[in-house]
């Protein structure tokens, strides 16, 4: 007898993308070893399906971020998530924001443009879900031994910062108040700054992971550190109504000390 092959539908591919992620919501469930393997198993199969996402609208794997992201970016923020199924989760969102360079053609660049769009709205897509959350589960990851884990989670905040921060973007309801917040603000009030210090003093100089955690530095926490530096050598002070700007100690350091950036908070 024939069989008849009656093809792939679309219904049929939005069943099992809802079907995937309510398989990873398993793993935050807190519910033991064998729910969250299973989570976990979840969350590899449907990052591997998001290899080629970020190509615009109706591309399948563009289009699964819609129901498959909501599902990641709980998963990375639930205190109740295990290590290893976030460590599934982290190299799901940094596939699916990382579009791999070989399939981008030199000779397209306005198909590389729409896929630097689609990227964008991947990003503000995870960062947004719960601003500050998702700035302490990342930052969090950081402090993993597992290589790949770390470099896959470096890469993906450096990516939004320089697709995000850069440009501006502004990142709302950061508070029970609605506050707004750049991203790079968010990340230093989780503990990034002392985190990438962290990478850079214990990592090897010449490994990609310190470069990058450097670059971070370099780019976007640095100059703050020196401008307030200075501002604390040349703070005047208030004599008798009138202001005196004092002079620096002989050893060109303020009593108090200089401040290099916001402490680590502490982990959920």
């Amino acid at each position: 007898a024939e069989i008849k092959n009656p093809g792939v539908t679309n219904e049929s591919i939005r069943r099992a993308e809802s079907f995937l992620a309510k398989l990873i919501s398993l793993g935050t469930l807190g519910a033991g070893r064998e729910v969250s393997t299973i989570a976990s198993e979840a969350a590899a199969v449907a990052g591997a399906c998001l290899c080629d996402a970020g190509l615009p609208l109706p591309h399948p794997a563009t289009s699964a971020c819609r129901s498959l992201l909501p599902a990641f970016c709980q998963a990375l923020v639930c205190p109740s998530s295990t290590f290893e199924f976030r460590r599934e989760v982290i190299w799901a969102l940094w596939t699916a924001v990382n579009f791999p360079p070989e399939l981008q053609l030199a000779t397209q660049q306005d198909a590389n443009k729409n896929v630097e769009v689609v990227q964008n709205e991947l990003l503000g897509e995870i960062i947004r879900t719960s601003p500050d959350a998702m700035a302490r589960a990342l930052t969090t990851m950081l402090s993993t031994l597992d290589s790949g884990v770390l470099e896959a989670t470096l890469s993906l905040i450096n990516l939004l910062l320089r697709r995000l921060d850069n440009s501006g973007g502004i990142i709302s309801n950061c508070d029970e108040f609605g506050g707004k917040k750049k991203i790079s603000i968010l990340f230093e009030e989780a503990g990034l700054v002392d985190t990438l210090w962290r990478i850079c003093d214990h990592d090897s100089e010449e490994s990609e992971t310190a470069e990058l955690a450097a670059e971070i530095l370099d780019d976007f926490y640095e100059e703050g550190d020196e401008d307030e530096a200075d501002e604390s050598m040349l703070q005047p002070a208030s004599l008798g109504g009138q202001f005196q700007f004092q002079a620096p100690s002989s050893q060109g350091i303020p009593e108090a000390g200089f401040n290099f950036g916001a402490s680590a908070e502490q982990r959920w």
